[in-house]
């Protein structure tokens, strides 16, 4: 998802018409879907599970939440291991967080520093 980010960036930073810029919007997509289905069919086996989400409509607001996700998966795997792969207070320890406004919510993401 980041190559297509970048590449999307470059696109709407860019000079080019806006006509221009829907096409390499297109292109850039297209892209990313071949890259989901040769992952798909190479390292996954085959495994489908995304293919909905990547057979649908993608447009910039697909992709920002996706980014988003995707930009806290370090965050998330480190309170995991904050927890000592225990999952009931890996879970205690999210649901505390997501009850924060969202301002202080990054902030303790960011902070954590153990799983009490």
């Amino acid at each position: 998802m980041s190559q297509t980010r970048d590449e999307l960036s470059h696109v709407y930073d860019g000079s080019a018409t806006s006509e221009q810029k829907r096409a390499a919007k297109i292109a850039a997509i297209e892209r990313l879907r071949m890259r989901y289905r040769e992952m798909r069919d190479s390292r996954w086996r085959g495994y489908q599970g995304y293919d909905v989400w990547f057979n649908s409509p993608i447009n910039n607001a697909k992709l920002a939440a996706t980014s988003v996700y995707g930009d806290q998966v370090a965050t998330f795997l480190r309170l995991f291991d904050l927890c000592s792969g225990d999952y009931p207070r890996f879970y205690a320890l999210v649901r505390r967080i997501g009850a924060l406004d969202k301002s202080d919510r990054a902030e303790a993401l960011k902070a954590a520093d153990s799983c009490d």
